[in-house]
């Protein structure tokens, strides 16, 4: 087993990274809101942003299917999702990508149902795109996993919701959905005539099984969702800006081509080097990751009720 120097990188080193998380406060205070990982990058990552630089790519990106391609074949050999590389879009992050997506394929009039808690930033995008919001709050089953209130979800597409942030697998929350309930959730905005917006950008994080993405999981599905994912979680790139808008059917792919150029502009050609390498050659590093990160969370599940009962 290739040892990848997980435990390798001491807190000078990471103080010396200068990244938001360990440079925003005093040094005694670390904030746990910013989810970036303290790990050494995965070699086959930074050996494609060295041969980037060197090569002194610093024009505009390559406009070519090179990283669209990588997503679908990450897609179908990591999650069994058959994704069609030409309906793969780039973008500069998630973010900006679900910007896009409201603005360009949802009704102005119509409001987003945002399942709270819900990721901050998911606010700003619904006040920046002029969107009305419908809360719904996640519920308990009786395991305590968090789950989607799907006859809350039908009242607020009754009442004229006409789209739904998915975040799957779910931040801050941490459920990923199962094919069951994807299906059920999909079957419920299809009858209304809604769109899913499925921010996946966690897909590669998700232990003990593969990832289900909501697209995946029916011909409606298909109809119904457009995803984002980015290799930016999984491997820890978010400064490199590059994000990947999947379109899951013909419909969807022409009206995208229509949105206005500087909406889909803005991913940096390192990011696309880095994206295209992670997905293509970054999997023995992320199983080990994700090795890591499990007994961490074992760990702690088991420690932390002994240190503060109750």
């Amino acid at each position: 087993m290739t040892d990848w120097g997980f435990d390798a990188l001491t807190e000078e080193r990471l103080r010396q990274r200068k990244t938001i998380k360990w440079n925003y406060f005093e040094p005694d205070v670390l904030p746990l809101w910013i989810a970036e990982m303290d790990f050494p990058t995965a070699p086959v990552v930074v050996d494609a942003a060295r041969a980037c630089v060197a090569n002194e790519e610093f024009g505009y990106p390559p406009v070519d299917d090179e990283l669209p391609q990588a997503t679908a074949d990450w897609c179908r050999r990591r999650y069994g999702w058959d994704v069609q590389a030409d309906w793969v879009r780039v973008v500069p992050d998630v973010l900006k990508g679900m910007e896009a997506v409201v603005n360009f394929l949802t009704r102005p009039e119509s409001p987003v149902v945002l399942p709270v808690p819900a990721y901050m930033p998911f606010f700003d995008v619904l006040r920046v795109t002029g969107r009305q919001r419908a809360e719904i709050p996640m519920l308990q089953d009786v395991s305590g996993r968090y789950v989607m209130d799907l006859d809350a979800l039908d009242a607020a597409f009754a009442s004229g919701a006409g789209s739904l942030i998915l975040c799957n697998p779910n931040n801050p929350l941490g459920t990923a959905f199962t094919a069951e309930e994807l299906r059920a959730i999909v079957e419920i905005a299809a009858r209304h005539g809604a769109r899913v917006i499925a921010d996946e950008i966690h897909a590669p994080l998700v232990y003990e099984r593969p990832h289900v993405a909501a697209a995946s999981v029916s011909d409606a599905a298909a109809d119904t969702v457009v995803t984002l994912v980015s290799a930016s979680k999984g491997w820890n790139l978010p400064g490199l800006m590059c994000a990947q808008v999947i379109l899951s059917n013909r419909r969807d792919a022409t009206e995208w081509d229509r949105i206005n150029m500087l909406h889909k502009m803005g991913a940096s050609t390192v990011g696309i080097r880095a994206n295209i390498a992670a997905y293509r050659r970054g999997g023995p590093w992320l199983d080990e990751l994700l090795r890591y990160l499990k007994a961490n969370r074992d760990h702690l599940a088991q420690r932390l009720p002994e240190l503060i009962p109750g």
